[in-house]
């Protein structure tokens, strides 16, 4: 089998929304590594947690272990200002045309007023920016090399580093490559089923690490990360999943802030627009915060919103 690069939009359409639905189970790592804020350590089971035992007023019933479980979750549980939302496939004139076609990932901290529970301007004020990359596997690619080698050729600069130098220059706080890797499935039984699955996603990382180790410059500020799928037949990849995540080159942060204004306004436009929407989520600890600009209705919402009907 070998790894060929994606060309078809609807297969690294399909491949960003898996990802950002499987993202809240990786918080810890894409919080250090990538987004930069402090580690969120089970906090998806610890808001609902928290809530549990504070509506019912149960604490005083609850076994010492419980207790013990709470008084944990309520320290290390941040409030919600400490969630991500992510904004996906942005085309350039929901942008005012600030950016060099469309961004795939736009992911910045949920921030709310003290005195009031709207979206504060603070939520537009940090901005990473994602270019995605999506290769699979292809048993029928015969004895073809297929993934390409984006290294750079004396002084030509490839697609992707003039993509990523364009949103340096828009000005996105970090801006990071995003490789995904679609794998084929593991179908051996049990818990064996995850080990080989994560076998495979990490075997398929190995095969590309040289060619992926060209794709950014050493002297840039963009980060490069790998996550490459583990699925498990039987069930949703957003749940059987034993993913392998890399980390290709560490991200910087950005000082070019000539657009960055201008960015932060715009962006927090869309959000506000939406205000509503991210305060149910929010309200109802439902993950992730996301909002995608369709290609069916031409407007910007939740990711299984459109009433547009895909033929």
């Amino acid at each position: 089998m070998y790894l060929i690069d994606v060309n078809s939009q609807e297969r690294e359409h399909e491949a960003i929304i898996t990802f950002i639905k499987i993202l809240p189970l990786l918080y810890a790592y894409f919080d250090v590594n990538i987004l930069g804020s402090p580690l969120q350590y089970h906090l998806w089971k610890g808001i609902d947690f928290l809530k549990n035992v504070e509506q019912n007023n149960d604490y005083n019933t609850l076994p010492a272990i419980l207790k013990k479980k709470y008084k944990m979750y309520k320290k290390i549980t941040p409030d919600l200002n400490s969630f991500w939302w992510y904004l996906i496939e942005i085309r350039e004139n929901k942008l005012n045309n600030l950016t060099s076609g469309e961004i795939d990932i736009i992911a910045g901290r949920l921030k709310f007023h003290s005195d009031e529970f709207r979206i504060s301007e603070e939520s537009a004020k940090y901005l990473v920016g994602f270019e995605v990359k999506c290769s699979y596997f292809n048993s029928e690619a015969g004895s073809i090399k297929s993934f390409k080698d984006y290294s750079q050729k004396k002084d030509k600069k490839n697609e992707i580093q003039l993509k990523i130098d364009s949103m340096i220059k828009t000005g996105f706080n970090k801006v990071a490559l995003l490789d995904i890797i679609v794998n084929p499935y593991s179908s051996s039984n049990g818990l064996r089923a995850y080990f080989d699955a994560n076998n495979i996603a990490s075997n398929s990382i190995e095969k590309i690490k040289k060619a992926l180790e060209k794709r950014v410059p050493a002297d840039s500020i963009a980060g490069h990360f790998v996550y490459s799928e583990g699925p498990v037949v039987g069930g949703d990849t957003t749940l059987k999943n034993s993913p392998s995540i890399k980390l290709i080159k560490p991200v910087y942060e950005n000082n070019s802030i000539a657009y960055r204004n201008k960015l932060n306004k715009k962006i927090f436009e869309i959000l506000k627009e939406r205000e509503e929407k991210l305060l149910q989520g929010a309200l109802k600890t439902q993950f992730p915060f996301a909002l995608i600009d369709c290609r069916l209705c031409d407007k910007i919402h939740g990711l299984d919103e459109c009433d547009i009907k895909d033929t």
